[in-house]
């Protein structure tokens, strides 16, 4: 779990950069939109895999989110753009779906090993309180 933990947390730095060198396209034509979507696609997972050292079920939930968010806040930008044809649209949605994959790998991987880590911890305490 110590190399998922690290790999995270360079995946959220990572992401963080991309997001920073990102933010200076922001334009007035969807503000909000392109916000929302720089904050769960590249702001947020570092936070987040700090929280998953010590959390990894709530980092889980914040990735989930996350990606609820971006796809939320891709349906706002592409309302907003009438003359955006499909084919534009598509590549779009690949782009998200291809960006938002790392967050939904890093939110399974949480999730499975907070269930592993309570598991052993509560066996662990069991069997220290028999032993005694």
């Amino acid at each position: 779990m110590k190399y998922v933990k690290v790999v995270g947390f360079v995946w959220g730095l990572i992401y963080f950069v991309i997001g920073i060198v990102s933010s200076f396209t922001l334009s007035n034509i969807n503000f909000w939109s392109s916000v929302a979507l720089l904050f769960g696609l590249f702001l947020l997972p570092l936070p987040t895999a700090v929280i998953a050292v010590w959390f990894q079920r709530i980092a889980a939930a914040a990735l989930l989110l996350c990606v609820a968010v971006s796809f939320v806040a891709t349906g706002f930008v592409i309302a907003s753009r009438p003359a955006i044809s499909i084919a534009d649209e598509g590549i779009v949605h690949a782009h998200i779906v291809l960006y938002s994959s790392p967050h939904l790998a890093f939110a399974t991987i949480y999730i499975l090993t907070g269930k592993s880590e309570k598991e052993v911890n509560g066996r662990h305490t069991s069997r220290s309180n028999t032993a005694v």
